[in-house]
Parts: C-alpha cells; sequence; structure tokens
C-alpha cells in the first residue's frame, strides 16, 4: 500500500532482540543488545501502541538501554525496531538531555530545506554548521584531515592549510599572509620551542639568518648574500645624534674585546687595550732589528691583474715578526666541524686565506723610530 506522506526513504530497519527483558510491571530500563544515538531511531511498540520518541520513553547507559516513562504490565509485549539512515523530514535526537538537530529533506544530500544548509546544535548553539560541503562553525571539536586534504578559507577558497605526506604548508593565493598580534606586548613565536619570538617591536632570533639565501658562509651564524650594484649588505644607523654611538661590540668568554664606534664625522675600530687587561709590560725591547726584517711589497691580486699599485706583506712572511698582526695559517684549509677538509661542489678543497692586520705593525714603527731618533741625538751630540 501507498505511504500517507512523504515515503521513508533508504532507511535501514533492524528489528532488536528484547527476549532476555523481563516486563513485571517495576521494571522501567531494559537492555537493547546494541548502542542506540537517538530515541528516534527507535519504532518502539507496547501491546500494539506506538510509543513517541522522547515523552513515552528514552534512552540510558550510553544508548544501550530503553527507560519507558511508565513500566510496561507483566507479560506485556514489546516489538523494538531501529531505524538508521537517511530518512525523510527532520529528526531530533537527545542525547543525554542535550539537544541535537539534523534537518534532511529527503533528497540525497543532507540540507535544510530552506537555506541549504545543515545545522547540529547541542544545547542550543551551532557547533557544527554545514554550507556547500563546508564548515561554517565548529565550536569545542577538531577535525582530520588525510594528507594532500586541504583546508580551505575564505569565499575564494585564497588560504590553504595542508600536509603534503612530507611537509607541512600554509599556501596564500591572494592578499597579504600575516603572522602578527594586534594586541602590544603579546609574542608570536615560530618554530620548535623559541626559535622565533617576537614580542612588541623586538625580534630574538635562536639559530641561523639567511638574508637572500639559504645556505651560510662558511659556517656563519648570519649571511648576507647581495648585488653591490642595488644593495648595502648592512646598514647601522644612530638616529638619535650625532655622540660616539657603539654600532658592534665583539665579545667572547673574557668579555668585551672590541667594538666599532661612529662618532659625529668618523668612525672608530678598536680592540682592547686597557691597561687593566694587560700585564708585564715591558718598553725595552728592540724594535729596529725585528722591523728589518719585514719585507715591504708591491704587487696585485690575482683577481685585479690589472692594478699592480698595491703596497703591502705577504701574510706568512709578517707571521715571525709580528704574529698577532696575522690571522690564519699558510696554505690553510677550510674544515668542517669534524675537523675534516670541506670540498666545493668539485670535490676540491677550499683554501682558507691568511689575512692581516696592518695597523698591529704601528707599535712597531713607533719604537723603531723612537730608537732612530735616539741615535740620531747621540750623533748630533
Amino acid at each position: 500500500m501507498a505511504y500517507i506522506g512523504q515515503s521513508i526513504k533508504n532507511g535501514t530497519f533492524t528489528t532488536l532482540d528484547t527476549s532476555s527483558n523481563t516486563y513485571n510491571g517495576s521494571n522501567t530500563a531494559f537492555a537493547l543488545g546494541t548502542q542506540v544515538g537517538s530515541p528516534a531511531q527507535l519504532l518502539v511498540s507496547h501491546d500494539g501502541v506506538l510509543q513517541k520518541p522522547g515523552t513515552d520513553y528514552t534512552l540510558s547507559s550510553g544508548g544501550t538501554a530503553i527507560t519507558f516513562t511508565t513500566a510496561p504490565a507483566s507479560g506485556a509485549s514489546i516489538f523494538i525496531v531501529e531505524i538508521s539512515g537517511a530518512i525523510g523530514g527532520p529528526m531530533n535526537r537527545d542525547l543525554n538531555g542535550e539537544e541535537l538537530i539534523l534537518d534532511i529533506d529527503g533528497d540525497t544530500s543532507l540540507h535544510a530545506s530552506t537555506d541549504d544548509q545543515i545545522d547540529i546544535k547541542i544545547a542550543g548553539a551551532d557547533d557544527f554548521n554545514f554550507t556547500a560541503n563546508k564548515f561554517n562553525t565548529l565550536t569545542g571539536s577538531s577535525q582530520s584531515f588525510a594528507d594532500s586534504a586541504k583546508g580551505l578559507f575564505g569565499t575564494g577558497d585564497d588560504l590553504e592549510i595542508y600536509h603534503d605526506g612530507t611537509n607541512s604548508l600554509i599556501a596564500n593565493k591572494t592578499g597579504i599572509l600575516k603572522v602578527a598580534t594586534e594586541t602590544s606586548g603579546v609574542p608570536i613565536t615560530l618554530g620548535h620551542t623559541t626559535s622565533l619570538v617576537t614580542v612588541a617591536d623586538n625580534v630574538s632570533v635562536t639559530g641561523d639568518i639567511f638574508l637572500g639565501t639559504t645556505s651560510a658562509t662558511n659556517s656563519a651564524k648570519m649571511t648576507s648574500l647581495f648585488s653591490r650594484i642595488s644593495h648595502i649588505g648592512f646598514v647601522s644607523e644612530n638616529n638619535g645624534g650625532n655622540d660616539d654611538t657603539e654600532h658592534f661590540r665583539f665579545k667572547n668568554g673574557n668579555g668585551t674585546i672590541g667594538n666599532i664606534v661612529a662618532g659625529n664625522s668618523a668612525t672608530a675600530y678598536n680592540t682592547s687595550s686597557d691597561y687593566r687587561l694587560k700585564e708585564n709590560v715591558d718598553y725595552t725591547f728592540d724594535a729596529t732589528t725585528r722591523l728589518k726584517q719585514l719585507k715591504p711589497a708591491r704587487f696585485n691580486f690575482i683577481t685585479d691583474e690589472t692594478n699592480t699599485l698595491v703596497d703591502g706583506f705577504l701574510a706568512h712572511e709578517v707571521s715571525s715578526v709580528v704574529p698577532e698582526a696575522i690571522y690564519g695559517d699558510k696554505d690553510g684549509l677550510e674544515k668542517n666541524i669534524d675537523g675534516t677538509n670541506a670540498l666545493d661542489a668539485d670535490g676540491n678543497t677550499i683554501p682558507k686565506y691568511q689575512g692581516i692586520d696592518q695597523s698591529k705593525l704601528v707599535p712597531l714603527l713607533v719604537k723603531t723610530i723612537q730608537e732612530l731618533e735616539a741615535r740620531i741625538t747621540a750623533l748630533e751630540s
């Protein structure tokens, strides 16, 4: 025979075995033998009379038992059928006293008949709200996505968040991708623990910093790769006045050992010289003999073969006379952290060139001039 009203669609019916229950006129709760999500999923006949879900009976024990408002009489005939799957019309389900509403209008998709939307309400609030296969509201829960399944945000799906099986990605298609806080003094943390933390206008970085490159030069903690045609490597500017300003300070385990100070119109490159840092001070050494061991020369650098007007020294020839003026070893090579030789892309060793700080020769020059002046004075006398 035909249904009166809208027909039931896509339902699955299961008759529940209640033969183990005893109806004696006093018991109200009876085992169902399975777990049921809502009283509305049951068709319950009590002596041939259909019972009203939520009024004549409710669910208890997490949905594994049915509780009648009035205890069935002794010997009562109870027939229970569980209905699951999509059915026509709205469905109200009561979960432990909290209302859960699914609006289903009878076609193959689940949506409300007026706004094409599914509202799952718990205690009157939209905890889950769907429109056109999207979450509009997700409160107090989480959502899991498989690898490469994307969480899409914005009207045009402009922001994507997903994991491709190897890496985690945040992809922005339009506008500016901002990682920021609108509240002053609230920190932003990127990376594990405090890899990058910003508070107000300050930035603290633990780890290496790369500017214009993705790798360090000679294991540098900060590497800046730039074109001299259109860029400047670093700029340090004091905008609070023209007084002496310490732009860089160099320290080791002994404390400050040097700095770069900019004044009103000049820059000073300072190394430690305070008397409180020194001992065994001697003013009587022979500077002239040592100075005559130096070999000033004229040369050009291989990379600048046209310029032969350079005056200077060969570093290894100075190292035995004024060792503090020379950095590095003769024929030195770049090393890896484990002490092995570093190699270039072709597998060749990489030279670690010596350097010279010619200002370290000044004391020897001054002392030699003093010795010569003394000799001249003696001759003149």
